[in-house]
């Protein structure tokens, strides 16, 4: 297979997987949606093992070089998706310890509440 037609497989596969990191419109509060991270995690295994082989087959034609900017780009777009749902992860992580209190109380109280 020639290395620009890997390339946007790895990129079409990256693409797919970035997009099952989106939750989903549907997701009710009751059960919240934060995507499904295996897939990106499965494309960058395949990325990681993937390019230092494409790298070692010579030099890059202008179709391989403009492949692999595209598959670039996606990464990047990757990345910045980490980014952000790490952000949103260290704030609800901050509001739960914001909370702690309350939530340590509401256990102590249904706690005495079944032993009697």
């Amino acid at each position: 297979m020639a290395r620009a037609q890997r390339l946007q497989q790895l990129r079409e596969a990256l693409q797919k997987a970035l997009q099952r990191t989106m939750p989903a419109a549907s997701a009710s509060s009751q059960a919240p949606d934060f995507g499904d991270w295996r897939a990106l995690v499965q494309a960058e295994a395949a990325l990681s093992r993937a390019l230092p082989a494409l790298a070692g087959e010579g030099e890059w034609s202008a179709a391989e070089r403009r492949a692999l900017a595209e598959l670039r780009e996606v990464h990047e777009a990757a990345r910045t998706r980490c980014e952000q749902a790490l952000a949103t992860l260290g704030t609800q992580l901050h509001e739960m310890g914001l909370q702690k209190e309350g939530w340590l109380a509401y256990a102590g109280m249904s706690a005495t509440l079944q032993s009697t």
